[in-house]
Order: C-alpha cells, then structure tokens, then sequence
C-alpha cells in the first residue's frame, strides 16, 4: 500500500509543475487578468497574440505588454460588467432610514413651537428617508459597475501535511 502511495505522490509531483505551467489557448480579443511572479499589480488588457513563449496584451490603443508564459501564475477571463444596481439600492435604503430617523428624532425633540411630533414621526421618517434612499441608491448603483473575472486555468498545488504531502487540484468547468 505504501508502495502505491509512493507511485502516486511521485506522479502527483512530476504534474504539478507541467499542469500549472500550461496557459490555455486564449483567443485573440479577450479581455483578461494576468498575474504574474513578482508583480504587485496584475496586467489587464486585450490579447493582441499568442506565440509559443510570449503572450502580447494591449492595455491601450498604443501599449502593447509582452508577457513571458513561464511568468505567468493566474490568468483570469472577463465575463463581463456587473450592475451594481441592487447593492447600491440595499446601501442607499439603510443610509436613508439612518438619517430618517435622526431626523425624526430631531423634530420630535424640538419643543420651542416649530416642530410639535410626537413618536410617531421616527418610523414615518425612517420609511420615507429609506426609500429616497434606496431610489438614490439604485440609481447610483445601476449607473457604476464592475467587471467580474472568471479564471481560465486550473492550479495544482503540493504542500505538506500534518500527515505527509497533500494534492489539491482547482480547475473551472
């Protein structure tokens, strides 16, 4: 048994350099995320063209970045721009019942004739305060978005263990 444990710990390491290191065929024009080794920043951009070594993105109409293969630790793939519109509705509607209620605590508190309320102006305020809020909020929200990246290679990973050597492999389907 320890001898087919061996067999498949030595396989699982002789893999985890070659299937790490393989970039997917990336078609020209996607947009995408790259990481790599000791760069603080990942790179975005466009890719222009895929050789056998380099892999050319455009980050602007005139910047064109040339990016080693062997480099490369993490690719991610756009699926697009997100609305924020329900968060920003959620926030906005929380931040508006927050200062509605202020507000009708403020006026239920004054006393010199201006503002004579009792109690039951803190909810009647906090309904309202909450859904200009939330309108405000969605409005705000659907007009900023953010784009979501999806990654385009799996990773395998060896690291030791309480009990030996673990293998975790994460590839996207």
């Amino acid at each position: 048994m320890q001898t087919c444990f061996g067999y498949l710990l030595a396989l699982a390491l002789c893999a985890a350099g070659p299937a790490s290191a393989q970039l997917p065929e990336l078609r020209t024009g996607a947009r995408v995320r790259i990481h790599t080794a000791g760069a603080a920043e990942p790179l975005t951009g466009t890719i222009a063209y895929q050789t056998a070594s380099d892999l050319a993105v455009l980050r602007a109409p005139d910047d064109t970045a040339m990016v080693s293969l062997a480099a490369i630790s993490r690719v991610d793939v756009s699926g697009g721009r997100r609305s924020n519109a329900l968060r920003g509705a959620k926030l906005g509607a929380l931040l508006g019942a927050g200062v509605g209620a202020a507000l009708g605590m403020a006026a239920m508190a004054e006393q010199d004739g201006y503002f004579d309320y009792g109690a039951e102006v803190i909810p009647v305020s906090m309904v309202g305060g909450g859904i200009l809020g939330g309108a405000l909020g969605l409005l705000i929200g659907a007009a900023s978005g953010s784009e979501q990246w999806v990654p385009a290679m799996g990773t395998v990973a060896v690291a030791p263990s309480p009990r030996g050597v673990s293998v975790s492999a994460s590839f996207p389907f």
